[in-house]
C-alpha cells in the first residue's frame, strides 16, 4: 500500500477540515434556531472561526493523550461532530428546497 505525498495529504486535511466546519457551523446555526437566537452573517462567521480553532487545538492536544484514552476522547468528539453535522445538513438542504 502506497502513501499519499506529504503536500497532498495537508490538502485533503484541510478539505475536511473546511467541510467538517461548514456543517458543524450549519448544526449550532440550527441549533441556535430552536433557542430562537439568530447566527447570521457576523456571528456565523465567528462561530465557524471557533469551531475551527476548536478542531485544530483538539486534535494537538489529543496527539498528547495515551492511545487508548485518545480514541475514547475521538470517538465522543466524533459522536458530537456526527450529530451536528446532521443537524448542519437538514438545516441546508431545508434552506435550500423551494418554498
Amino acid at each position: 500500500m502506497t502513501e499519499l505525498p506529504a503536500e497532498v495529504f495537508v490538502i485533503l486535511q484541510f478539505l475536511v477540515v473546511g467541510i467538517v466546519t461548514f456543517l458543524v457551523t450549519q448544526g449550532l446555526k440550527a441549533l441556535a434556531k430552536l433557542f430562537s437566537k439568530d447566527f447570521s452573517r457576523w456571528a456565523s462567521m465567528i462561530v465557524a472561526i471557533f469551531v475551527a480553532t476548536i478542531m485544530f487545538f483538539l486534535q494537538q492536544i489529543v496527539g498528547l493523550l495515551p492511545p487508548n484514552v485518545a480514541q475514547i476522547v475521538f470517538t465522543i468528539v466524533g459522536l458530537i461532530g456526527m450529530v451536528l453535522s446532521a443537524m448542519g445538513i437538514h438545516y441546508s438542504y431545508k434552506g435550500l428546497s423551494p418554498k
